[in-house]
């Protein structure tokens, strides 16, 4: 087991140093919430080499407050734990104050099981907007621009 995980790491990381692409409004959205003070926090299902590795070939180490992996924590999603954690780590406790945006059912429950303020879903060709209709969301949107209008939206009523 231990050695199909090496494996498996080196050749994740192998790949996502060459093939890694923002989805479309990634980073233009990222630095829009930035440049308004917000916190940005990521977290993903991948460990925490592969997470460090996307994060600086996307570009994105000066654009992220802070991140975690699910190895770095008890469980993953859809247990609320990483945002707990990037909570503490942003110094942000007031859940009236998160935001969770996530393009998977797994997402969806996270958010909602970490009493998120906001819990918005990315629907696309994996899960389609009927498939995550089925699941506890605050918004369901077609892309990260849509979702980062509601966050400024949002933030300015607090």
């Amino acid at each position: 087991t231990e050695t199909i995980y090496t494996v498996f790491n080196k050749s994740m990381i192998e790949f996502y140093v060459h093939h890694s692409k923002p989805a479309a409004y990634a980073t233009a959205s990222l630095k829009k919430i930035k440049s308004q003070d917000i916190k940005i926090a990521l977290n993903t299902g991948f460990g925490k080499e592969i997470m460090n590795t996307i994060i600086k070939a996307l570009h994105w180490e000066d654009l992220v407050d802070a991140c975690i992996s699910s190895d770095q924590v008890e469980a993953g999603r859809p247990h609320p734990f990483m945002i707990e954690m990037l909570k503490k780590r942003t110094r942000v406790l007031n859940n009236a104050q998160v935001a969770k945006i996530g393009d998977t059912p797994s997402d969806l429950m996270e958010g909602k099981q970490a009493e998120c303020a906001l819990n918005i879903g990315i629907y696309s060709k994996n899960f389609p907007l009927k498939i995550m209709k089925q699941y506890e969301h605050t918004h369901l949107v077609a892309n990260i621009r849509e979702a980062t209008s509601i966050v400024l939206n949002y933030n300015a009523t607090i």
